[in-house]
C-alpha cells in the first residue's frame, strides 16, 4: 500500500497468533479430509462481475465442515479458518504450475495436524503419512517475503521441496531440502488480538474486510492515475486540434477561386503561361489574384479548384468533429467523481473504470507493422485499414492471416479492412461494429446511411485473375449506420 493510503496494512500474524493457532485448530482439523484446493471468487465490483485476488487459496474440507484461507501477497499475508461462510470457487480464474501441483498431491488426502515453528511467522500444514513420506506445506508468513512450499518429510525428518510459489522453472528442477534461519532475536511483547481469541469466524470476518479494502483502494488509486492521465491526453489532443483548425483557416479559399475562374472561363486562352491571374470579382467589383498551374487547361484548374475545395472542406468537418468530440470528452472526464475510500462503492468505482480507456491487452498487439491506418477498438483489438488499390492488396495477400477476419462495403468499390485474431479469439460485437465504421468512413460512405459491410475470414478470399479485385465466400453482413461518436474515438486513437 501506498504511505499515503488511509487505510493501514493488516498486521501480519506474529509468531504467538500464529502458535494460537496451530494450537486450537488442529484438534478441530485433524483427520479431516482436503475436498479441493480451490482460488475464491470475489463479488466486489459489480453484481454480476466476479473477480480474484492473485496469490489467495481457499481450502475446502469435506462434507461442509469448514474452509481455510491462505493469502501470500507481498506484504500481506493471511490465514484464517471459517465453518460459517460458504466460499466460492472462481472457476474461470488463471491457475499457476504451483496451484495445479499443490492441488494434485493434497486433493482428497487428510490432515494430520498444523504445526508452528518455535518463535517464527511460519507454520506447516501435515497430511496424514503414506509409505516412508509424509507430505506438508510450509507457510512463511514473513511480511516481505510470504512464501508457500510443498514439502515431502523422508524418514530422517528430512524436509525436501518439491515445489514452491516463489522459487522460478530452473530453481525448481533442483532439489533442495528446507531449512530455517532462525530469528536470534524474537519479538516476546506481543499479543495475541482479541478478535482472535474472541472466535476464528470474528477473525476471519476480520480479514475479509481487510482484504475488500486493501483491493478496493488498490483500484481505486489505479483509477484515479488512470482518470488524470486520460484527462491529459485529451487536452493534449484537444489543444491539438485547435492549431489544426487555426490551420485550416489559413488555407485559399479554393472555392471561390474556382467560382471566379468558371465566371471567367468563356475568356481565357486554352494555354495560359503565367503563374498568376488577376480576374474580375463581378461581387465585389474588385480584381483578385488567383494561382495557376501553366501545365493545366483552364477547365483542369477549375477542375482541381473544386477538389482542393472539397477535400479541405471534408478535412475541416472532420477537425471540427473531433473539436467538438474532444471538448465533450473532457467535460464527461470532469464530471466523474470518484467514490471515497469509505464508502466503498464498487458499484461506482466499476462505473468510472468503465467510462476510461481500457489497458491493453495481449489482444491489441499488433503481430507485424501495418505502415497505412491502424486503430484499436473499443475491446482493444487491433484494426487495419487499406486505402487504396496497392494498399488494399498488401493488407489483404501479404499481411493478414487465414484466420483474420477481412471486412468491405458490400457490391461497392472500397477500403480493405483486417482485424487481426489471436488463435482461438473471436471479435466482439463493438468491435465488428468499430471496423464496420472504418469502412465504411475509408470507402467514402460516410453520408452513405445505413449500408452493408460483409465480413468473413481472410482464408475465403480469392484475386480474380488479371485484376487488382477480390472475390468472397462464407461471408456475414452487417447493416450499419456510422455514429459520430464512434467514429471520432476511432480517428482520436488512430495510429
Amino acid at each position: 500500500m501506498s504511505s499515503s493510503s488511509p487505510f493501514q496494512s493488516w498486521p501480519t500474524l506474529n509468531w504467538k497468533e500464529i502458535q494460537f493457532l496451530c494450537k486450537e485448530l488442529t484438534p478441530l482439523l485433524a483427520g479431516r479430509t482436503i475436498e479441493k484446493l480451490i482460488i475464491p471468487q470475489r463479488n466486489w465490483l459489480a453484481p454480476s462481475t466476479h473477480t480474484f485476488n492473485k496469490n489467495e487459496w481457499a481450502i475446502r474440507l469435506s462434507n461442509n465442515s469448514g474452509t481455510l484461507l491462505f493469502g501470500f501477497r507481498q506484504n500481506f499475508p493471511y490465514f484464517a479458518y471459517t465453518q460459517a461462510s460458504k466460499i466460492q470457487s472462481h472457476t474461470q480464474a488463471t491457475r499457476s504450475p504451483f496451484d495445479l501441483a499443490v492441488s494434485k498431491h493434497i486433493d482428497g488426502n487428510r490432515i494430520q495436524k498444523l504445526e508452528a515453528f518455535d518463535q517464527e511467522r511460519i507454520f506447516a500444514l501435515w497430511l496424514e503419512s503414506k509409505n516412508q513420506s509424509q507430505l506438508g506445506l510450509i507457510f512463511s508468513f514473513i511480511p516481505n517475503h510470504p512464501e508457500i512450499l510443498l514439502i515431502e518429510k523422508n524418514n530422517r525428518g528430512k524436509l525436501l521441496i518439491l515445489s514452491s510459489s516463489t522459487l522460478s522453472k530452473d530453481s525448481k528442477k533442483k532439489k533442495d531440502f528446507f531449512t530455517i534461519t532462525k530469528n536470534p532475536n524474537p519479538p516476546q511483547q506481543i499479543q495475541i488480538r482479541q478478535s482472535l481469541k474472541s472466535s476464528f469466524e470474528i477473525f476471519y470476518q476480520e480479514i475479509e474486510k481487510n482484504i475488500e479494502l486493501s483491493h478496493f483502494y488498490e483500484i481505486l488509486s489505479k483509477t484515479e492515475k488512470k482518470l488524470a492521465a486520460s484527462k491529459k491526453n485529451i487536452e493534449t489532443k484537444l489543444k491539438q486540434t485547435e492549431k489544426s483548425l487555426e490551420h485550416l483557416k489559413a488555407i485559399p479559399p479554393w472555392e471561390q477561386y474556382g467560382h471566379l475562374l468558371k465566371a471567367h472561363l468563356h475568356s481565357l486562352p486554352k494555354k495560359i503561361k503565367t503563374q498568376f491571374l488577376e480576374l474580375d470579382d463581378y461581387k465585389s467589383e474588385k480584381k483578385i489574384k488567383i494561382p495557376y498551374d501553366v501545365k493545366l487547361s483552364p477547365s483542369e484548374q477549375l477542375k482541381k479548384f473544386y477538389d482542393l475545395a472539397k477535400k479541405h472542406e471534408g478535412t475541416l468537418e472532420e477537425t471540427q468533429n473531433q473539436f467538438k468530440f474532444f471538448k465533450k470528452k473532457i467535460a464527461d472526464l470532469n464530471a466523474l467523481f470518484l467514490p471515497s475510500f469509505q464508502s466503498l462503492d464498487w458499484k461506482k468505482l466499476d462505473e468510472v473504470k468503465n467510462l476510461l480507456p481500457r489497458e491493453k491487452s495481449e489482444t491489441s498487439q499488433v503481430r507485424s507493422q501495418w505502415p497505412g491506418r491502424s486503430f484499436i477498438s473499443v475491446d482493444q483489438f487491433a484494426i487495419h485499414v487499406g486505402r487504396n488499390k496497392k494498399e488494399n492488396l498488401e493488407i489483404t495477400f501479404k499481411h493478414a492471416r487465414g484466420n483474420d477476419l477481412w471486412m468491405h462495403v458490400k457490391g461497392k468499390p472500397g477500403a480493405h479492412v483486417i482485424i487481426p485474431l489471436p488463435s482461438g479469439k473471436s471479435a466482439p460485437l463493438e468491435t465488428l461494429l468499430d471496423a464496420a465504421t472504418l469502412t465504411i468512413y475509408y470507402s467514402d460512405g460516410k453520408n452513405w446511411g445505413k449500408t452493408e459491410v460483409d465480413y468473413t475470414y481472410k482464408k475465403y478470399i480469392k484475386r480474380i485473375k488479371n485484376s487488382d479485385e477480390v472475390s468472397y465466400t462464407q461471408n456475414k453482413t452487417l447493416l450499419v449506420t456510422i455514429e459520430e461518436d464512434r467514429l471520432q474515438r476511432l480517428l482520436s486513437e488512430a495510429k
